[in-house]
């Protein structure tokens, strides 16, 4: 099985071996080393890619297929029980964001910006930050998904102050078939979701581990998998911004 677009000649620079030394020695098991060294290698292991949402996004891009490896082979090594979930449950779109979100996520659905607005809410998480240039490009009409883990971190390591949290929400392959998606023109790694993302498409949501308790009493009886991620931004041990220098 082909797991990428770009061969392996292309992962041979010098910042991202490092890298990869790193995220290896952290492998708790054989198990957890196998599933490491096939993402960082090959872009993926048995029926797993990292290129399986890429329809949507940049799929020849070596800077982004990087962030897709290295991302993923980072929860792997801190969290392999939370790339199982994702894994066995298909889950490959993702959107960074803040706890604040949560209660009206689960009462009633992800929204963008134009939607909230609708509805009469204010806007309390994090994405407030681009709120204003989301209505001035009139861009506020979808909610910015990835298949890029990194780019879903940024979002979360940014929520991740004071009283609150990061969260990562993730969605499956039959929750994408059932939504209107766009392309969008972005500097980021994100393709759009328009308007809402009911909470019963929402499969999967990421938070600290000292939250997940807390998280799942929220979530109740809902069919969302509620995991442990490495949402401390202060923990990280390497920078992608190297990796992307030593490319170009």
């Amino acid at each position: 099985m082909a797991y990428s677009f770009l061969g392996p000649e292309k992962f041979q620079n010098e910042n991202y071996r490092k890298i990869s030394e790193a995220l290896l020695r952290f492998a708790k098991d054989d198990k957890t080393r196998a599933i490491i060294q096939g993402i960082l290698e090959q872009g993926g292991i048995e029926e797993y890619s990292v290129n399986g949402f890429s329809e949507l996004m940049n799929r020849w891009n070596i800077f982004v297929e990087t962030r897709r490896r290295i991302s993923m082979a980072y929860l792997v090594s801190q969290y392999p029980e939370t790339f199982d979930c994702i894994r066995a449950g298909k889950i490959g779109l993702f959107h960074g964001t803040s706890a604040s979100a949560l209660p009206g996520m689960l009462r009633v659905g992800l929204r963008s910006f134009g939607r909230l607005r609708d509805d009469g809410e204010e806007i309390i998480s994090g994405e407030k930050a681009t709120m204003e240039y989301r209505t001035r490009t009139h861009s506020d009409r979808f909610i910015s998904m990835t298949d890029d883990m990194w780019t879903a971190l940024e979002y979360s390591f940014y929520e991740n102050k004071g009283e609150g949290f990061g969260v990562v929400v993730g969605i499956n392959e039959e929750a994408l078939k059932k939504l209107q998606t766009l392309r969008v023109r972005s500097d980021c790694i994100e393709a759009g979701i328009r308007e809402i993302i009911p909470t019963n498409l929402i499969s999967f949501l990421g938070v600290p581990a000292n939250r997940v308790a807390l998280v799942n009493k929220m979530v109740g009886d809902k069919p969302i998998s509620v995991m442990p991620m490495p949402l401390q931004m202060e923990d990280l041990f390497f920078s992608l911004d190297e990796s992307r220098k030593s490319h170009y």
